[in-house]
């Protein structure tokens, strides 16, 4: 049990209470974003056990951003990622989760845009959607200890949750069809830079490879970011 102070209660009662700095504890009494959720719930937690009154909102559930990858050409939302938007916004309605959705370019996905992003809708969370971080926006997850979840994206060092379908076995089974149906020469058109898409050639590669006198041949359209 938590011993209440005799007198008014002051954030830096909370700070002491929950080992964290008084910084920290504003920020989360004020809700804002940028703070892991078990510090978060930890903070607050102890808040309402020393009898701290705690503004409307502040214990609120939790708010997630997705920035999804925009058509390079369009600027909207690809068909591709109409059924994950979809998926997202299911289960997030389902963990009564406010849930926030921009589309960006990737190469604009920058620290300072993504920090801009989260707070303009005070999110708590973030995922990212067919963006594979740069290495200063990894810096700056890893930093901020921003919680994040990579939905069709890869960060080489593994230091994020992340969702992905089989690129190289989807693209090997969708290539074993034609292959099985007698075809023995197939054109690949691709046209991304992403690791995903890659996959995917490797995978349409390995399966031509794997029956006699079959013939790859793989163009990369330039499509524009």
């Amino acid at each position: 049990m938590i011993e209440r102070p005799s007198r008014k209660l002051r954030q830096a009662d909370i700070a002491a209470q929950a080992g964290v700095s008084v910084s920290t504890v504003s920020r989360v009494l004020a809700n804002e974003p940028g703070i892991s959720e078990d510090v978060r719930v930890q903070i607050l937690k102890v808040a309402n056990d020393l009898g701290y009154p705690l503004k409307a909102g502040a214990a609120a559930a939790p708010r997630a951003l997705a920035l999804i990858a925009s058509n390079g050409v369009t600027g909207s939302l690809s068909a591709f990622y109409q059924g994950i938007v979809d998926g997202l916004r299911s289960e997030a309605a389902e963990q009564g989760m406010s849930f926030e959705i921009r589309l960006v370019n990737e190469a604009k996905a920058t620290p300072q845009a993504v920090g801009e992003h989260m707070q303009s809708v005070g999110a708590h969370g973030l995922f990212l959607v067919g963006i594979d971080p740069c290495q200063a926006l990894a810096e700056w997850f890893v930093e901020s200890r921003t919680p994040v979840v990579l939905v069709n994206g890869v960060d080489p060092q593994l230091r994020f949750d992340g969702v992905s379908p089989p690129n190289f076995f989807g693209a090997f089974a969708a290539t074993r069809m034609l292959l099985d149906a007698g075809h023995r020469r197939i054109l690949h058109l691709t046209g991304s830079h992403r690791h995903t898409i890659r996959e995917r050639v490797r995978g349409f590669e390995a399966a031509v490879a794997s029956v006699d006198s079959g013939h790859a041949r793989v163009i990369r359209l330039p499509f524009a970011n």
